[in-house]
């Protein structure tokens, strides 16, 4: 006998083991060193390792391996388990979308560091329980963030017609009444947009998550697709006992009507809404008597992992009897309906994406004065209103100036806020100083989280030098 059928015969032996050991269900796939170099014996090795299941393929898992399990049916009664916007990132007239990073909070983020950048969207993804997508167009929302200081402080709104002359041929087309802001060089513009979707909301205090007052509803996380492709790669791995609640769990932060809510959610491989004869052969032993209560109690339809954990209907999002009243839920469903909804978005939906949309533009003052602090209607300037309000706070003098007669000064053109904020450096500390206490925007007057422009805070007379920290 040959030594490679000697170790053919070896190898027989040790497989033949684990098999009666039942370990072809359980252990992980095994790295073996040898120094073993023959050909015949490695591609033997190699052709029977390969049959062995990795760890995560319970047989509870896989309707192949058992009859009890119903078959994935994607033409059955379905629940909408999730309603997703698609945000894309909006710098003057041009529209993007990333379709791996298309969550309100990553555009956020993104657009910290591009203050004059929308956030745009006018379509939603419908995920449904049996792994259907669907693409549905909605109403149209910009978000824009909200400056407690103004990132663009000596900035001139300008129209468009005086634009044209300092950049020919790059405004062509834009509305007469529209106006632009222009640099003190007259180097760069950004146009001014006022639109009717437009919602300020101060970008950093969402990402911190903190509360925010805003009318619409819209959720923070998102990017489902990558969410659940990244979890079934997992699950085709083997690595699906590997993951712990943590590493299968995302959080959502909605906020809806001034209210913040805060909720996580755990992708879970399994079956909801089991009717009890199905559910009684899966559960696992230490859950049957409550699986028996239930059934007593009228309780029809159950929610079994694929571990034959019994978990609570109303928990879980891909169930009819789901409540949405808690803070922590369950997307429970098989690997196809995961597979289903982690593929790529169809090309179908990318083309319209693509659409190029009809915008209905305004004369862009709450963009001016959010930006920039100023407008052209000189009594709408921040800087401008908190000078106003000194005198009622009780500075009618400071330093030996009329506060109310400054401010008529300033209405009247004599004098510009920057001018008077330079001129009278105790009067620029206090407009600083009710911006910091008065203003809602706390947290959100940088353009991105760590910086400080050299123009943020300039009309105060308080320069702050360039620095960018990673």
């Amino acid at each position: 006998m040959s030594l490679a059928k000697m170790s053919t015969l070896c190898f027989d032996a040790v497989f033949r083991l684990l098999d009666q050991n039942g370990l072809n269900q359980t252990s992980s796939t095994a790295v073996i060193k040898s120094e073993c170099s023959y050909p015949a014996i490695v591609a033997e090795l190699q052709r029977r390792s390969s049959k062995f299941p990795v760890r995560a393929q319970n047989p509870k898992l896989l309707a192949s391996n058992t009859g009890l399990l119903p078959l994935y049916d994607s033409k059955s009664p379905a629940v909408q388990v999730y309603s997703e916007r698609v945000w894309g990132l909006r710098i003057n007239q041009n529209l993007m979308f990333d379709t791996e990073k298309y969550s309100l909070q990553d555009l956020m983020i993104m657009a910290l560091n591009v203050p004059m950048a929308k956030l745009y969207s006018d379509y939603v993804v419908n995920y449904y329980s049996n792994g259907k997508r669907e693409y549905c167009p909605v109403k149209p929302i910009t978000i824009v963030n909200m400056f407690r200081r103004p990132p663009l402080t000596g900035w001139k709104p300008v129209p468009v017609a005086q634009a044209k002359t300092l950049f020919p041929n790059v405004l062509d087309g834009l509305p007469a009444k529209m106006n632009v802001l222009v640099d003190q060089e007259a180097r760069s513009f950004i146009i001014a947009l006022d639109e009717h979707t437009d919602i300020y909301v101060p970008f950093n205090c969402a990402i911190q998550g903190h509360g925010i007052q805003c009318n619409e509803k819209f959720e923070m996380s998102g990017n489902l697709h990558s969410v659940f492709a990244a979890f079934v790669q997992a699950v085709r791995n083997g690595q699906y006992d590997l993951l712990s609640d943590d590493l299968r769990t995302f959080e959502q932060v909605t906020y809806e009507n001034g209210r913040t809510k805060r909720c996580k959610i755990k992708l879970t491989i399994g079956f909801a809404d089991l009717p009890y004869d199905r559910a009684r052969q899966l559960v696992r032993q230490e859950d049957l008597t409550k699986l028996q209560q239930m059934a007593r109690k009228g309780i029809k339809r159950f929610c079994i992992s694929g571990k034959g954990e019994l978990l609570d209907a109303q928990m879980v999002r891909t169930s009819f009897f789901f409540r949405d009243c808690g803070d922590e839920q369950i997307i429970l469903a098989p690997q196809e309906v995961f597979e289903r909804w982690g593929k790529d978005f169809p090309a179908q939906f990318l083309s319209k994406l693509g659409k190029k949309r009809a915008y209905a533009y305004s004369s862009g003052e709450n963009f001016l004065i959010n930006i920039a602090g100023t407008s052209l209607q000189k009594n709408r300037s921040v800087e401008l209103q908190r000078i106003l309000a000194l005198p009622a706070a009780g500075f009618a003098k400071i330093d030996g100036v009329d506060v109310a007669q400054l401010g008529q000064e300033i209405l009247e053109g004599k004098l510009s806020v920057a001018e008077a904020c330079i001129k009278y450096n105790k009067i620029a500390e206090l407009v600083e100083e009710l911006i910091e206490t008065t203003y809602a925007c706390e947290g959100a007057h940088y353009s991105a989280p760590e910086r400080h422009s050299r123009l943020t805070g300039a009309y105060s007379g308080r320069v702050y030098s360039d620095r960018i920290i990673n």
